[in-house]
């Protein structure tokens, strides 16, 4: 790495002549190698897409290593190494282009939209190089200003922020969650013997495909974070914009000593039998009103707990299968009011949100039942819903607690 860029700094000053126009991409064949793993190489180029990166498909990779320039051969899906005199030429080329564009107002400002729009794809080396060449310090302090202010830079500062409303819920430390779960060699241990379920349950045919067909390409387009890699299954991490109410349709936990056994027991099982390696859901809540933390990850992590609907949304359960305390009920109610909050949700009137069958968007609730996504799950939790957003309602403006919310 350190080579290229010295060697970048030796040829910039040359100049020749040379056509630019970030419409030809398609006739670009140099990139600059930010990264390889297995058949994955991540590529970028000054003349596609304002150099942001590309993930592509590598066969074979001729004596190539990251941090280096070198030729991508779509057909065979080969990476080439340049030779020096092929160095020198394109980066003469790229030289004279990056001059041009210094001196053109039109593009500068289709850069720097670019730049802080899609900051995040901008932050390896190379871009950063290409960015201190192209704009002055002064534009750059700009940039710098738009991106701290951008909406999902906000979101990253708190990525990995918990949420344990000041104290008031109980932890994954003080409940004694096992993380040694999350370690492959652990949750997949004892699983040749087939004793081990291969996967979560499925949605029906017709609501996996509606979601295909509708929202997988978006919420893969609004992934915050790919992958986090540290010796776990990756974290993924979207923006929240539903709270989703269920209960766990087990025997009603009374009191913490129930409460504690039974996290315990279910991580366990979620973790090495169905080999989730972790917990699938976000809080729970037993009859006594405590509140424990339980997937692992911090803020906005995604898990698995209503069939397509995972994405943006945080889990609440109660322990219970049909009777819920007014301890527990008014728990809850003061769980999603601190959610609210804490994501900027809006709870007291309708909002756009995906529909419950996944063909559109629809004017809906922020905090919604498993029941109402899900004519599966009639009873999921046994609450009165509108009853209970009505409350909610009602707490926000006069700060009364709320009465039993059940049928």
């Amino acid at each position: 790495m350190k080579y290229v860029f010295s060697f970048l700094v030796l040829i910039l000053p040359l100049s020749l002549y040379s056509y630019f126009n970030y419409d030809n991409c398609e006739n670009e064949n140099i990139f600059f190698v930010q990264s390889m793993k297995n058949t994955q190489a991540q590529l970028s180029s000054f003349y596609c897409d304002f150099w942001s990166i590309k993930n592509s498909v590598v066969l074979k990779r001729e004596g190539v290593k990251a941090g280096n320039f070198a030729t991508y051969d779509t057909a065979t899906k080969t990476l080439l190494p340049l030779s020096r005199e092929e160095q020198i030429e394109y980066l003469r080329r790229l030289q004279t282009d990056l001059d041009n564009v210094k001196n053109d107002t039109d593009l500068q400002s289709q850069l720097f939209e670019q730049y802080t729009k899609n900051y995040r794809d901008y932050e390896n080396p190379f871009s950063q190089f290409l960015k201190k060449y192209i704009f002055s310090k002064q534009e750059q302090v700009r940039i710098s200003i738009a991106i701290q202010n951008h909406p999902y830079k906000k979101f990253e500062k708190t990525l990995w922020e918990r949420l344990l409303m000041n104290g008031e819920i109980i932890s994954r430390e003080e409940w004694g969650a096992d993380e040694s779960f999350s370690k492959k060699e652990i949750y997949m241990k004892g699983c040749e013997d087939g004793s081990c379920y291969a996967g979560g349950p499925t949605a029906p045919n017709q609501l996996k495909e509606n979601y295909l067909m509708y929202f997988n390409n978006q919420d893969a387009k609004d992934k915050i974070v790919k992958t986090f890699d540290d010796g776990r299954d990756a974290l993924r991490y979207y923006p929240v914009d539903r709270i989703i109410v269920h209960h766990t349709a087990g025997w009603y936990k009374a009191t913490k000593e129930e409460g504690l056994a039974y996290m315990k027991a279910v991580q366990k099982y979620h973790a090495l039998n169905l080999r989730w390696w972790d917990v699938g859901y976000h809080y729970l809540i037993d009859g006594e009103g405590n509140i424990y933390e339980w997937k692992s990850g911090g803020k906005y992590v995604l898990w698995s707990h209503v069939a397509t609907h995972n994405y943006g949304s945080i889990w609440v359960s109660l322990m219970s299968d049909g009777y819920y305390s007014d301890a527990m009920l008014e728990s809850l109610q003061k769980l999603v009011i601190y959610l609210w909050k804490e994501y900027d949700l809006e709870l007291g009137q309708k909002t756009t949100v995906r529909n419950a069958d996944l063909t559109g968007w629809e004017q809906g609730w922020g905090v919604i039942a498993h029941k109402e996504l899900d004519k599966r799950k009639p009873k999921d939790p046994e609450i009165n819903m509108d009853i209970f957003r009505e409350q909610i309602v009602a707490k926000l403006k006069s700060q009364n607690m709320i009465s039993k919310t059940i049928k």
